[in-house]
């Protein structure tokens, strides 16, 4: 029987007796749901903490331990790791300073913070012009490059700020975002790394900002980007609907609509292989850093601490 002779079709096909003798592969998670080699997004208004989630998410990824953000996904690596955080939007003082708001939750963890400096890449690319992709397809010299770092670092997670920073195509094209994250996938898939991008909601999710369905219905630019992508995650302030309805007994008691602003609520959207988790709260502390918040429509739920995230010990 003819072989397929394309040089782009360069794996060989899976044989059900290979599989049957070898047995289920165990998967592995890089964070909840979002394979390694997989791709991912993070979907926020603008100001909904997005950077601040990503980078305690890193931190953790990097410590193998509990951090700031990563409580959202009630999540603790099993393995530390190379992260390696593109941020193409920032400025290099804003970055520094969430780094240092950030590293008051590790001030007095020493060995957290020798495998941060070893673990963790945040790399200040503002103004750099990286490109990944424009209309025509892959940036070849630049998803090169990326693809030898990323390889050098052994890196387990890789993150994007955000996606328009990232490209120069159409974002409201689907056939160029569906190219998009194919690159994305490729990259991930050479290297093992997990990509996660982060991406904002449009204006008409951010003018309603009700409930993760609005904001999920509002992702900006192309739907490609969302079908696309194996894992969706959704950060968002509360919503006015919420107010009244939440209980913080550690802070505020029922939440009034003057300090909605002050928490955000977690959402995974889209798991392809992992069943999501349940929606999480966060409060903001100093400087925007992200912490675990046992909110609650019962306000003696809420004091027994049932939606308290595990903590590393």
């Amino acid at each position: 029987m003819p072989e397929l002779s394309n040089k782009l079709i360069n794996k060989p096909a899976v044989k059900p007796s290979e599989i049957l003798k070898k047995g289920k592969t165990e998967l592995d998670f890089v964070f909840s749901g979002l394979l390694a080699g997989s791709t991912g997004l993070l979907v926020g208004a603008g100001g909904a903490g997005k950077s601040f989630f990503a980078m305690g998410l890193a931190a953790s990824i990097a410590t193998g331990r509990w951090a700031p953000g990563a409580c959202t996904l009630g999540f603790i690596p099993n393995i530390a790791g190379h992260v390696a955080y593109f941020n193409l939007e920032d400025p290099q003082a804003i970055i520094e300073n969430r780094l240092y708001d950030l590293m008051q939750h590790f001030a007095d963890d020493a060995d957290a913070i020798e495998m941060l400096d070893h673990n963790l890449d945040i790399l200040p690319l503002a103004g750099s012009l990286l490109a990944i992709a424009d209309k025509n397809g892959a940036n070849q010299p630049v998803v090169a490059e990326i693809k030898e770092y990323l390889r050098g670092k052994n890196t387990r997670l890789m993150i994007i700020d955000t996606v328009s920073r990232s490209h120069r195509m159409d974002e409201n094209d689907n056939s160029q975002m569906a190219l998009y994250n194919q690159i994305l996938t490729n990259i991930a898939e050479e290297t093992g790394a997990a990509i996660l991008a982060i991406h904002h909601v449009n204006k008409q999710a951010l003018s309603s900002n009700k409930n993760q369905q609005e904001i999920e219905g509002g992702i900006r630019g192309a739907s490609a980007l969302k079908d696309n992508a194996r894992w969706v995650g959704y950060l968002s302030n509360l919503s006015e609907e919420e107010c009244g309805k939440l209980y913080d007994p550690n802070f505020t008691g029922y939440i009034s609509s003057d300090h909605r602003k002050k928490y955000a609520k977690f959402e995974i959207a889209k798991s392809n292989y992992k069943m999501a988790e349940e929606v999480t709260y966060l409060r903001r502390a100093a400087g925007g850093v992200l912490l675990p918040a046992s909110l609650s429509p019962d306000s003696r739920a809420a004091s027994k601490g049932i939606f308290t995230p595990r903590k590393a010990t």
